[in-house]
């Protein structure tokens, strides 16, 4: 059994947006972590059809993956161990209320990624995150084929709006102007512990790094929650510990500052 593991967010936290890349110092700290014998977790709302963007995220060795901000668990060769889905119901619901309000969204199922419709919006907020719009795809798939996030480009009052229309789903914040939706069920912070389990680590021997506000419920979950310095204020109460901004090789100062490198 491991002594530890760590949980990394993607964007901001071990992919920089500023340099396009994963900072030498951070692919340093995941390969000497490895050697230690401690377990390397991706924590991500991504689905893994956008890490082939991110290199060299696609292909870095972790143990296990939460993607779809927690919706979805898959283990070293990225073959599921859990999934919880939104529910035909509610997305019925929140397309359907999405759509008379004109929001462009994007519905992640476990192999296929697609929109409702292209905006301005979207087009932006996909740039800040290096990403490609995703093809406009028919929306009737919702009831045939699970969905595990909708991913909604508008301002949070809206995900205020959705959760009080469907009670079963959660929002997370990673833009000013967009946020996922899944389960009620799902989350990073109960995908966190879902994985301490699965390996058998003790919850208290785990470490989660994140910058943004779909962070919260990591950092709060794990043993010790560290924020990136470029983090969000809400990210940086919510953690343990606050390290330095990620180009400023804050993953390696926080690791070694807690003996793990």
């Amino acid at each position: 059994m491991a002594d530890h593991i760590c949980f990394f967010d993607l964007d901001g936290t071990l992919f920089s947006h500023q340099t396009e890349s994963i900072p030498s110092s951070t692919l340093r700290s995941l390969s000497l972590l490895h050697r230690h014998g401690d377990l390397i977790v991706l924590a991500t709302g991504r689905h893994f059809a956008e890490l082939g963007q991110l290199a060299p995220s696609a292909s870095l060795p972790f143990d296990a993956w939460i993607m779809l901000t927690g919706a979805y668990i898959a283990d070293a060769g990225k073959q599921r161990i859990a999934s919880e889905e939104i529910g035909e119901e509610n997305m019925v619901t929140m397309t359907q209320w999405l759509d008379a309000h004109g929001y462009s969204y994007i519905v992640v199922e476990e192999k296929e990624n697609y929109m409702n419709s292209y905006s301005d919006l979207a087009r932006q907020v996909q740039n800040t995150i290096h990403t490609a719009l995703f093809p406009i795809g028919d929306v009737n798939r919702i009831h045939s084929h699970p969905v595990y996030q909708l991913t909604v480009f508008a301002p949070w009052n809206v995900a205020e709006q959705l959760m009080t229309l469907v009670p079963g789903i959660r929002a997370s914040q990673w833009h000013p102007m967009a946020f996922d939706i899944s389960s009620i069920k799902a989350g990073k912070g109960i995908a966190l512990r879902q994985v301490c389990n699965y390996f058998h680590v003790p919850l208290s021997q785990s470490f989660a790094f994140g910058d943004n506000n779909n962070d919260l419920d990591m950092l709060r979950a794990a043993g010790t929650g560290i924020a990136m310095g470029n983090g969000s204020p809400d990210a940086k109460q919510a953690a343990d510990y606050v390290t330095d901004d990620i180009d400023a090789d804050g993953i390696e100062h926080a690791l070694l500052h807690f003996g793990l490198i």
